[in-house]
């Protein structure tokens, strides 16, 4: 079949062919470039969320350390350490619930189990104590 093509009609079919298939690489090439850059877009996202949730459970630990203060020794500033930062945090919350159900709903009933425990030892301990 290619004997009876003239050699400029050979030349023209290996152009196609290798445009085709520059086509095809460069079409494939786009679209990997497009996922890498949203999973990039993803990962920063994700890394965002990890940072916010760290800075949280530091204050977490520090509100605890203070109102474990407040129960060893009484003195009244620790307690008021502890109910500043838990304002801070009740502020922060609704921020970090909105990132987790975006970006991780799996993890918002954890975090959201882990807020109620931490309330419910701050109600059951540290108020009853401040009374």
């Amino acid at each position: 079949m290619l004997k009876n093509l003239s050699v400029s009609a050979k030349g023209f079919l290996a152009f196609g062919l290798l445009a085709a298939i520059a086509i095809a690489a460069s079409t494939f090439m786009h679209n990997r470039a497009i996922t890498a850059s949203e999973q990039v877009a993803e990962t920063a996202t994700m890394n965002r969320v990890l940072e916010v949730i760290e800075e949280f459970s530091a204050d977490l630990y520090i509100a605890d350390l203070q109102l474990k203060t407040f129960l060893l020794t009484g003195n009244r500033d620790y307690a008021a350490v502890a109910q500043d930062m838990a304002a801070e945090m009740g502020a922060d919350r609704p921020n970090i619930e909105a990132m987790l159900s975006t970006s991780a709903p799996g993890e918002l009933s954890k975090f959201k189990e882990a807020i109620t425990a931490f309330e419910t030892w701050k109600t059951n301990f540290m108020e009853r104590q401040i009374l």
